[in-house]
């Protein structure tokens, strides 16, 4: 091993285990937490969950849990007219370490005032405030254009005051119960056109619920579709299908009945991008905190693959795709990702794919090779990280013919954390701007692109 690798696993191993102080603005709502710390009451310092600063250390972005703050105090965190990005958090898990002492006081029980002071305030993630009184809404900001609620069982006014947010593009219910409701007033919402459903409360007690697709006719102008942790029959797979404005449609950790099929997605005749995620593992009605439940899919539809107007494709976790021999009939593919979906071979009509610039294969442990059909695409992207794949076919390509940009490969039975689809999709990612971003383990900067994350 030589001495320059020696000092990279070094410093490498320092910057992930040592604490780098917080900048700017941060680094005071950093101090005003740890001041609040005493013998009795410690973790108050965790209570800063995520904390990032411009290029001028003006917060723009912060993270916090509300335990055992006053309101007063709340305001005074949240007083700076540069955030444009707010989440009140909370913690539903079991155990929840430094904190423990501190969630014996519950999330702040008033709306914090400051909301409406936020003019540049543009994504408000109220997960950790469930206590709204009538108006509350009406007191977020105008600004604001993607919300984030976490209220179990809401009254009718919070979904009468939402139509006030007439700029609102995104909206996201975490294990919100809408029976009984009036969905009615969401109409008026013409600019929202991305919804985000999940029966996932971040809690450790699971149960199975099925998705009700009749909520969704209250958006009429719904593009964007997230449904995670649901269970579906074939009944709400056939209603949801006939909602075929939609263009984006994420289903993740969901489970379904055995005789479910997804044939009836080809309807969606504008989707464009389709991500079928995970596998619930809770697959019982009453609650429990065991997985290993599961109520997988059978087989991902050979229909998914005549879906001709598809430019982005994520399978992860299916077990069973038996139709990637068809994959060549998605000629408008730009994104396909199959992970850990036991694919042993991928064809040589994958060559077809001339818009194709990103290809994931990882964790198919039986993949042996990859057809040089491969070889005549403008691949930006290749990677087949924990398959067989033992060479890059296209190496003895001429350079003539090889992609004009840089292809990154991930040889097989490299050994790396990937990270597991058993997760909560918090929002739709944004464009990353040049920023700052400080949490407790590292500050890193990030250079402006027009790039979007894609998980």
């Amino acid at each position: 091993m030589s001495i320059n690798l020696i000092l990279k696993i070094f410093i490498l191993t320092f910057l992930s285990s040592n604490v780098l102080a917080y900048e700017g603005d941060c680094n005071e709502i950093n101090k005003f937490f740890e001041s609040k710390n005493t013998d009795e009451n410690h973790g108050y310092d965790q209570l800063l969950q995520d904390c990032t600063v411009n290029d001028e250390g003006k917060v723009t972005s912060l993270n916090i849990y509300t335990y055992c703050l006053t309101e007063d105090e709340v305001n005074k965190l949240i007083s700076y007219s540069t955030i444009d990005t707010l989440k009140l958090n909370t913690n539903h898990a079991y155990h929840s370490s430094m904190i423990e002492n501190l969630r014996s006081c519950g999330d702040i029980q008033v709306f914090p005032s400051g909301i409406s002071k936020l003019e540049n305030l543009k994504s408000l993630d109220l997960f950790g405030f469930s206590n709204f009184k009538e108006n509350d809404i009406k007191k977020i900001p105008q600004s604001v254009t993607e919300l984030i609620i976490g209220y179990r069982k809401p009254p009718q006014y919070v979904i009468d005051e939402l139509s006030s947010l007439k700029n609102l593009k995104s909206l996201s219910f975490i294990d919100t119960d809408l029976q009984g409701l009036s969905l009615t007033p969401l109409e008026s919402i013409m600019k929202l056109d991305t919804l985000f459903l999940t029966h996932n409360d971040h809690s450790y007690i699971h149960n199975k619920k099925y998705f009700d697709p009749s909520i969704l006719v209250y958006f009429k102008n719904l593009k964007s579709l997230t449904l995670d942790e649901y269970i579906f029959n074939k009944q709400n797979i056939k209603e949801l299908s006939e909602f075929n404005n939609i263009e984006e449609l994420t289903i993740n950790n969901c489970g379904y009945d055995e005789d479910v099929t997804l044939d009836d997605l080809k309807n969606l005749t504008k989707l464009n991008t389709l991500k079928l995620t995970g596998e619930f593992s809770y697959c019982v009605d009453s609650g429990t905190i065991f997985g290993g439940i599961n109520c997988p899919l059978t087989e991902v539809s050979k229909s998914i693959f005549s879906m001709e107007n598809l430019k982005k494709l994520v399978i992860n976790d299916y077990s069973n795709v038996p139709h990637v021999n068809l994959i060549g009939n998605l000629e408008n593919l730009e994104y396909l990702e199959l992970v850990n979906c036991n694919i042993k071979e991928i064809p040589d009509t994958i060559g077809k794919l001339k818009n194709l610039k990103t290809l994931i294969l990882d964790e198919n442990s039986e993949l042996s090779s990859l057809p040089t059909s491969l070889c005549k695409l403008n691949l930006e992207v290749l990677s087949y990280k924990e398959t067989s794949v033992t060479k890059d076919q296209c190496s003895a390509v001429s350079s003539s013919k090889k992609p004009s940009k840089k292809v990154v490969t991930r040889t097989t039975k490299i050994k790396t954390k990937r990270i597991s689809t058993k997760t909560y999709i918090k929002k739709v990612p944004k464009i990353i701007t040049k920023k700052k971003i400080v949490t407790k383990k590292r500050v890193i900067t990030l250079k402006s692109h027009s790039q979007k994350k894609d998980n």
